[in-house]
């Protein structure tokens, strides 16, 4: 079991990767089977459902990574909400830059490649972005935002984050990526301390 468990694990993980560089359509199965070593008949023993299906676990996998992301940005910031947005836009450009500015968000080109030809890959991403939304918007009101208000500056912090990458990767620069996090934590800080006043 160990093993099966463990081929179908690479097998998302490697999706993942190829996704955030190459994009959904631009990614082959067999690319796939072949850089995560797994057998050519692996892939719809693993996923029936074929590479909607692998598509749709891709974006389990990254749910979890954003919330855990969010909740790191958010621990090391220390209740500062901007550190939220601030921590993210940190880990979002590392990534980045040592991927040589090849491997962005992997929601994207689903989002964009696969919407609406596929309403699970359109459900997935959608889970994704709100999860990614609430988890934001948890930390805003734990710093003090009413919730219609959390929910408000998480979705920018969201938006500005993946406009932000698309830039950084286009320009082969991190700097709208930080600009648009430092202006983001600058206005959710401001709107915590207009709430406490």
């Amino acid at each position: 079991m160990g093993k099966k468990t463990d081929t179908r694990q690479r097998m998302i993980e490697q999706a993942d990767t190829l996704f955030r560089r190459h994009g959904y359509l631009n990614t082959a199965l067999l690319q796939v089977v072949e850089e995560s070593g797994a057998s050519r008949g692996s892939i719809y023993f693993h996923f029936p459902g074929g590479k909607e299906e692998l598509g749709v676990e891709v974006m389990g996998r990254v749910h979890q990574t954003l919330v855990d992301t969010v909740d790191e940005a958010a621990k090391a910031g220390d209740g500062d909400p901007g550190e939220v947005v601030l921590g993210m836009a940190r880990e979002f450009g590392e990534t980045l830059r040592d991927t040589g500015y090849q491997s962005g968000c992997p929601i994207v080109p689903v989002a964009i490649e696969a919407v609406p030809a596929s309403e699970p890959l359109r459900k997935a991403c959608a889970d994704v972005f709100g999860a990614w939304e609430r988890q934001v918007a948890l930390h805003f009101e734990s710093a003090g935002l009413g919730a219609e208000e959390a929910h408000r500056y998480a979705r920018l912090a969201v938006c500005a984050l993946e406009g932000g990458l698309v830039l950084a990767r286009t320009q082969q620069s991190l700097e709208p990526l930080d600009q648009v996090a430092l202006d983001v934590a600058e206005q959710v800080r401001k709107a915590v301390l207009a709430q406490a006043a």
